[in-house]
């Protein structure tokens, strides 16, 4: 029994699905096969049933699940600890598009304080931050705010949307109130896929305001200013996406608490970590003394 079998075992749980569990595992179908007959040959115990949709965990499987589980972050504390032990001056940081202008900034002074010290960035995606922070694969993350997380979260800054629109609409904009606005006017916004969190904020406050929905998906904020530059229609962006370059387009806060949310620092504290807390005292001192936690 090893690793990859257990995990081949709970992204089959989670999923119900062999081809999804094993495109997320990054395996072929027949490889997923042969390692969940393995577990269950090893166990004696058949783990899942099959259904029209798919595959569900029968009552064996359900029985062991949260065992199996816990085997794979014990394994994965073990990991990082040992990671910690032979590389105590290594330290993988997160940051994303909210803090491009903060996080490298930030840790650029502190290694000029401490030289010896060996800090990866890697922009990551909101999501991808908290997963790797649970896993103990990134020590610490500059993200948007998680709701029921174990987590240890500390706010630096507060991101919101903004109304951007071509300076022909500029006398309509500012004698109509935002619903009008959202109605009678084509919005873009960034999709689900390439940024989830502000997707879901964006669709959330615009569904609160008015049931006529003209957003329109677009896959990066570089095309969406560009559509917005050429007069295709306006745009619903976070602050932290807004460039100062763009002086050919016009924004407009909006004042709703469905558009405003917090970026932190947030860490596993299940994982030990000290050149990781002296980071974070060292970034939540800069920013306390600096104008940092405004975008």
């Amino acid at each position: 029994m090893n690793q990859k079998v257990l995990k081949a075992f709970i992204e089959l749980a989670n999923t119900g699905n062999f081809q999804r569990a094993a495109e997320r595992l990054c395996v072929t179908q027949s490889t997923l096969t042969k390692q969940i007959q393995a577990l269950e040959g090893e166990l004696g115990l058949n783990l899942f049933s099959r259904i029209k949709s798919g595959t569900i965990l029968n009552k064996n499987g359900q029985l062991l699940f949260n065992e199996i589980n816990n085997i794979l972050t014990a394994y994965d504390l073990l990991r990082h600890k040992a990671i910690t032990l032979t590389n105590p001056n290594d330290l993988t940081v997160g940051f994303g598009m909210a803090t491009r202008d903060l996080a490298p900034a930030l840790i650029n002074e502190f290694t000029k304080k401490c030289p010896q010290k060996n800090i990866t960035l890697i922009d990551l995606s909101t999501s991808l931050q908290n997963e790797k922070l649970l896993s103990g694969e990134l020590d610490l993350a500059f993200m948007r705010e998680q709701s029921s997380t174990p987590l240890k979260q500390m706010i630096v800054r507060r991101d919101r949307l903004l109304l951007i629109y071509h300076p022909s609409k500029k006398s309509f904009v500012e004698t109509h109130d935002i619903s009008d606005i959202l109605k009678n006017n084509k919005i873009f916004c960034i999709d689900a896929h390439a940024c989830s969190g502000t997707h879901h904020i964006t669709s959330t406050f615009v569904k609160s305001i008015t049931s006529a929905s003209n957003l329109k998906e677009i896959s990066s904020y570089t095309n969406i200013f560009s559509l917005v530059k050429e007069n295709f229609g306006n745009a619903l962006v976070p602050e932290s996406a807004w460039y100062d370059e763009h002086k050919d387009i016009l924004s407009l806060t909006i004042n709703h608490p469905l558009t405003e949310w917090n970026i932190v620092m947030a860490w596993n504290e299940k994982f030990n970590n000290t050149l990781r807390d002296d980071v974070i005292d060292y970034c939540h001192a800069a920013i306390m003394n600096t104008s940092w936690r405004s975008v």
